[in-house]
């Protein structure tokens, strides 16, 4: 198995997402709140502390937590025996979900326009299908400054508490391509107690900048989720492409003795993104899959 095949690898994504969740999601350079691709997402401590993640971001002229602490229940509909397929599963407990409603065999195509194509639940239950009330909220999610920016959000209500802490789950899509121009949004989803709330931003108007999990050192014949985590670094496309370019990477041998310093690849860098081609998996470089350099 070459080197980007491992980093395709389940336990290189569980690695990942724990280190992003250590680093709290932010480079450690700048500081900078950001995504990772693959099944990732993030525990907070509050609800509050989505509103940082959603600065600038109203939901009923309310900031999210307030939203959240009042949702309002109009017009509700029945979801019942709907599947959820269990996408991946963390060793340390955590089930994430990937919900695809117009895939069900249940005829939904009536209300296409009721229901979302995909939502993300993190969940410590296990799930095989749901029974819950879902609410869509629409043209009611808006950015201060800009009268172009807005999204609207599906809130699941569960008979049944899902998760005991707040996880969120972020995830760009790209739903089509037109006049050869590819039209991308945002889709942050919030688990939490009984409910699950799935928030769709209109195009380009929610941007996160791309992290990568960055190697202080390599070590010849070591699999990239085989480092111990303190030779780990949660950095933002810019600021790992800076490290390649500004410090030296060890490659060891088994032994610890130092073969060479790797360079940036040449493809991206050393940023690890192509961002003229975030419409194809979201600009991660396939020449060395967002690593900033080229592993034999």
């Amino acid at each position: 198995m070459t080197y980007n095949e491992l980093l395709q690898q389940k336990e290189w994504w569980q690695k990942c997402n724990r280190i992003l969740n250590r680093d709290h999601y932010r480079c450690r350079d700048c500081g900078c709140l950001g995504f990772h691709n693959g099944y990732n997402y993030m525990k907070v401590n509050r609800i509050e502390d989505i509103d940082a993640l959603l600065k600038g971001w109203t939901f009923n002229d309310v900031v999210f937590s307030k939203f959240w602490a009042g949702i309002p229940t109009r017009n509700p509909h029945q979801v019942k025996n709907i599947k959820f397929e269990k996408e991946y599963d963390d060793n340390v407990g955590i089930h994430v979900y990937d919900l695809n409603l117009l895939e069900s065999k249940n005829n939904l195509f009536r209300d296409i326009f009721e229901y979302p194509e995909k939502v993300i639940a993190v969940s410590k239950a296990d799930i095989d299908f749901i029974d819950a009330t879902v609410y869509k909220y629409g043209s009611s999610i808006k950015k201060a400054d800009s009268s172009d920016a807005s999204g609207w959000a599906y809130l699941f209500e569960f008979p049944y508490s899902i998760s005991d802490a707040i996880y969120v789950n972020i995830e760009y899509s790209m739903p089509f391509i037109l006049d050869h121009i590819p039209y991308e949004r945002t889709i942050i989803n919030v688990t939490f107690g009984n409910r699950l709330i799935s928030i769709r931003f209109s195009f380009y108007s929610f941007k996160l900048k791309g992290l990568n999990i960055h190697h202080t050192h390599y070590t010849r014949g070591c699999k990239p989720w085989e480092y111990e985590n303190d030779s780990l670094v949660t950095l933002c496309e810019d600021c790992h492409k800076k490290r390649h370019e500004t410090s030296r990477i060890p490659l060891y041998d088994q032994e610890k003795r130092l073969i060479n310093n790797l360079v940036p690849c040449s493809r991206c860098g050393g940023s690890g993104y192509l961002p003229q081609y975030s419409h194809v998996a979201h600009g991660i470089c396939f020449k060395c899959y967002g690593e900033g350099t080229v592993i034999g």
